[in-house]
């Protein structure tokens, strides 16, 4: 698929836009670096910057729609974390070096290396630009892990027996005042013509005859359906 600037769209999820940003500047800052640096260092730190950005879209790519998804959401989220990490004291590495003999780093029009404290307060605006960007990515990964425990602790609060049961509940449905009432379930109870399945305010499976008032939950609940 085709990456040209007219084709490329922003994603909705700012740590992935965050990871594409830091690749870039990761980029630009290496391209600083002496050719007898730049094979010790400017390789390892570029496929470190990459990984960030390769599980950020691969975490993306994942829906919340079920906990196997928001798993495979979350390994990929921790794998960016940690290649941010490592990518942050790879570029301190880089720039320590860099700033040894920070004139070397850049020149002017003429070809000519620029003056020393010039070059350093280059560097030293790179490397906080990488920095911020470096910090705010890890605020916006943990953020996105939070949000999805969150997302998983909310549904676990449903129960999915019969779609009616909420944990919130001791026992059966809840009635209008907030405490546990026999509610009839779906199912109807096979060996007998007049009865339905209901569940008893101790949780207990029970039936009873069809004439019998009790609350009623007759629908399932659809958990890809929660926000």
């Amino acid at each position: 698929m085709s990456v040209l600037k007219n084709k490329r769209t922003t994603s909705k999820a700012e740590f992935v836009n965050t990871a594409n940003e830091i690749y870039t500047e990761t980029i630009n800052f290496l391209s600083r670096l002496s050719a007898r640096y730049s094979r010790l260092l400017a390789d390892p730190t570029a496929k470190l910057a990459a990984e960030v950005v390769d599980n950020a879209e691969k975490a993306q790519s994942f829906f919340t729609s079920d906990d196997m998804r928001l798993d495979l959401r979350k390994q990929h989220l921790l794998l960016a974390r940690g290649a941010l990490m490592a990518l942050d004291v790879q570029l301190c590495h880089c720039y320590m070096v860099m700033m040894k003999n920070p004139q070397g780093c850049f020149t002017d029009a003429k070809g000519n290396n620029v003056p020393k404290k010039e070059a350093e307060e280059r560097l030293e605006t790179m490397s906080q630009t990488l920095g911020d960007l470096i910090d705010a990515e890890d605020e916006l990964l943990k953020g996105t892990m939070k949000s999805d425990a969150d997302l998983r602790r909310k549904r676990k609060k449903v129960n999915r027996l019969f779609g009616c049961i909420s944990e919130n509940v001791p026992c059966g449905r809840a009635a209008p005042d907030g405490t546990a009432a026999n509610h009839w379930c779906r199912s109807v109870n096979s060996s007998n013509t007049n009865n339905f399945c209901l569940v008893n305010t101790n949780g207990n499976a029970n039936n009873n005859n069809a004439n019998n008032s009790w609350g009623e939950a007759p629908g399932f609940y659809t958990m890809g359906q929660m926000q």
